[in-house]
């Protein structure tokens, strides 16, 4: 099922990026979902809430630290309690072009980077170039269309320097412009 879902998911986001009706083939790949057989993993609510208190009274009482980082946005945060970082989950983002997708997921990127986790960030739209100015804008403070037609004085270089050593120092970022990635290809 997993597969079909991946499948489904992909052949998605390729109608979207050709301008297809992405919420016709959403529907469609919901409706083939909901037709799986049932793999036997049904349980009432009773029995969740059961299995998770008993859960939580081997652990030795109420507190535990939950594996979750901080994304650097301070309301999200306080409705999501950050991004489970142990839990290996894949996160996309989408919304339409120009409305700061990139920015935002750059950001999450670097704050779980400065807390020492490694990570990946994919684009499908934007080559490393582009990604690699909206990176040194960011960071070092420098308007971003000044790091973009390099336009920058002695000092914003030096800046744009200490930034590149200073995350030498922290967690390991990946950036992957591949056009036309499939979910398998980000899987692996």
């Amino acid at each position: 099922m997993r597969r079909e879902a991946l499948s489904s998911l992909n052949s998605s986001i390729q109608m979207l990026m050709q301008g297809g009706d992405i919420f016709a083939t959403l529907e469609k790949t919901r409706v083939a979902l909901s037709l799986e057989p049932n793999l036997g993993n049904t349980k009432t609510l009773e029995d969740v809430q059961a299995e998770r208190f008993l859960e939580l009274e081997q652990a030795g009482g109420w507190y535990k630290e939950v594996p979750y980082m901080p994304t650097g946005f301070e309301t999200l945060d306080r409705g999501t309690r950050g991004l489970d970082y142990k839990g290996g989950h894949l996160v996309v983002v989408g919304a339409e072009s120009g409305t700061g997708k990139t920015t935002f997921t750059l950001q999450v990127g670097l704050q779980a980077n400065e807390l020492g986790h490694s990570g990946a960030f994919f684009s499908l739209e934007m080559k490393t170039g582009e990604i690699g100015s909206k990176l040194l804008a960011q960071r070092s403070g420098i308007d971003y269309d000044r790091v973009r037609i390099g336009k920058l004085t002695k000092e914003e270089r030096q800046k744009m320097q200490s930034v590149i050593i200073q995350d030498k120092q922290t967690g390991q970022m990946y950036i992957d412009d591949t056009a036309g990635a499939s979910l398998s290809y980000i899987q692996t």
